[in-house]
């Protein structure tokens, strides 16, 4: 605007809209557009800049005593009433035309409110220092220099100390937010994990009063757990069966899950195969809802090296014990889930 005011059209006009045609091609990957769009907005942006100064230099002569020396109070007054006025077709045409382009990603009202922000201020703060070393006549705008300078230098302080601020603030804010959303979800785990404790405990009550449990009773003192809670995907039983016992358990499984039953494990990423053998198994014997977990009858957690330590963990203290999180198998898919192991002993010396 400053060498517009001062110097011939010609001279001014061609490196104005090549430089912002540059600038705005540099800053816009950040729209994730095509490149063939990216051309039309820089250019259209450009355009708008040189019209900016186009009609900022008209009505700065039709308004303001020309040249531009800002000597009177009322040649101030207009200029800082009329420049505002001048923005607003840089802002309407330049940030319009990236609306038309980027139509879903970008809040028109605020941005283009941050836009004609930017320009006013801009327009406020550098059009007086770059007079104040090109602007005629020098002998008027040279004694300024220092003034304006100094002026600039407490202006940029200022703003960069708001700017500061303002960040400073809503990143406490943001802080806040997320310190109060993760108590939040802290006491909704420990609700949780108390919950799964209460149905554990009662599970294990179940077995400790009952020589043998059998599926029938297990389904019908867990199916309320699993309906009624959604966070509970699913309460399984996993006896301890040593490789001795494993064909006659496997046989006696069959009864109920069909001739293909037999104890498994991952042998690859989403694939299930018979258990390798050990000295001891804990396949997924009982379990509820059943259906949309078939894939889990006979699996055996204990194959997973995190998975029996933790379940060794759980058999030594006697405390339930979680895992990491992990993947559960289901029917339709894979759920990320919390496995929490609760040991339950067939005497009382915890044997």
């Amino acid at each position: 605007m400053a060498s517009y005011l001062t110097f011939r059209p010609v001279y001014v006009l061609p490196g104005l809209f090549f430089g912002t045609f540059l600038l705005a091609v540099a800053v816009s990957p950040e729209l994730n557009l095509a490149f063939s769009k990216v051309i039309v907005i820089a250019s259209t942006i450009s355009l708008s800049v040189c019209l900016q100064v186009v009609i900022g230099k008209y009505i700065f002569r039709r308004f303001i005593k020309y040249p531009i020396t800002l000597s009177r109070d009322r040649d101030i007054f207009l200029f800082l009433l009329l420049v505002p006025l001048i923005c607003i077709a840089t802002a309407s045409i330049g940030f319009g035309i990236i609306y038309l382009f980027n139509l879903a990603e970008i809040d028109f009202f605020r941005v283009w409110l941050t836009w004609l922000g930017g320009n006013i201020i801009g327009i406020y703060v550098m059009l007086p220092l770059a007079l104040s070393f090109i602007g005629r006549p020098r002998s008027v705008w040279k004694t300024r220099r220092w003034f304006i300078g100094t002026l600039f230098v407490l202006s940029v302080i200022i703003i960069s100390s708001v700017v500061w601020s303002i960040r400073q603030f809503e990143v406490n804010r943001l802080a806040d937010q997320f310190k109060i959303r993760t108590q939040e979800a802290s006491e909704l785990f420990k609700v949780a994990l108390k919950m799964e404790e209460l149905i554990q405990d009662g599970v294990s009550r179940l077995f400790a009063s009952s020589e043998k449990v059998t599926r029938e009773e297990f389904k019908n003192f867990v199916n309320w757990t699993t309906y009624h809670d959604q966070h509970i995907q699913v309460v399984e039983w996993l006896p301890r069966i040593e490789h001795s016992q494993r064909i006659a358990y496997e046989e006696e499984q069959k009864k109920y899950f069909g001739d293909d039953f037999v104890i498994t494990e991952i042998v690859s990423p989403k694939t299930l195969g018979a258990a390798k053998q050990r000295d001891v198994y804990y396949p997924i014997t009982y379990l509820e809802p059943e259906l949309d977990n078939s894939l889990s009858r006979g699996f055996d957690p204990y194959s997973s090296v995190v998975s029996r330590k933790v379940i060794d963990q759980a058999i030594e203290t006697g405390q339930a014990m979680a895992r990491s999180p992990l993947k559960m198998i289901r029917r339709q898919d894979q759920i990320n889930s919390l496995v929490i192991y609760r040991p339950i002993y067939q005497t009382p010396q915890g044997r």
